[in-house]
């Protein structure tokens, strides 16, 4: 190697080490000047509040549930995220609550009626004899239980272990 490229290197790397240190150390994301202390009872009583006012005592009820679920994938950053073929897409999603296992057929688009699904951490999918066969899936692995966590959050958060009211 020549003595100008090693240079070069000795200068960029400990630029991009300590770019690196900078942009992924942890960050306090509570508003300066401020100290709470001993404010987990006021968020256990908040967290409590929310999931009275979104009926999350029926969830024990619950053996299976089917929703159409619409999302969007929007710019730069939606379209690197997305794992359908169009960006805006209308689902039909059923879950067993309380657990990652569920299944996604698509109702929209050019993938209408493709349908997928997670059981204790396997991907299947249903081919085309009506047949469901195991098949990895690392989207579907990483969307289906994602989106059956954000309809259920509110009956989920509850079961958090660390709380901080900051106002």
């Amino acid at each position: 190697m020549n003595t100008l490229i090693k240079g070069a290197l000795f200068l960029i790397i400990p630029i991009l080490v300590s770019g690196c240190i900078n942009i992924f150390k942890l960050s306090d994301l509570k508003p300066e000047n401020t100290n709470f202390p001993n404010s987990q009872t006021k968020a256990k009583q908040l967290l409590a509040d929310m999931g009275k006012a979104h009926g999350i005592d029926i969830w024990d009820s619950i053996e299976t549930y089917n929703m159409i679920f619409g999302d969007e994938f929007y710019g730069f950053f939606g379209k690197q995220g997305n794992p359908f073929k169009e960006s805006n897409m209308k689902l039909s999603l059923s879950y067993i609550p309380k657990t990652f296992n569920g299944q996604l057929e698509i109702l929209s688009g050019k993938d209408k009626t493709i349908v997928s699904g997670i059981q204790s951490g396997l991907t299947y999918s249903k081919n085309s004899e009506d047949i469901f066969v195991a098949q990895k899936n690392k989207d579907m692995k990483f969307w289906i239980p994602t989106y059956q966590y954000f309809i259920e959050f509110p009956n989920r958060i509850q079961e958090a272990t660390t709380l901080e009211y900051i106002g």
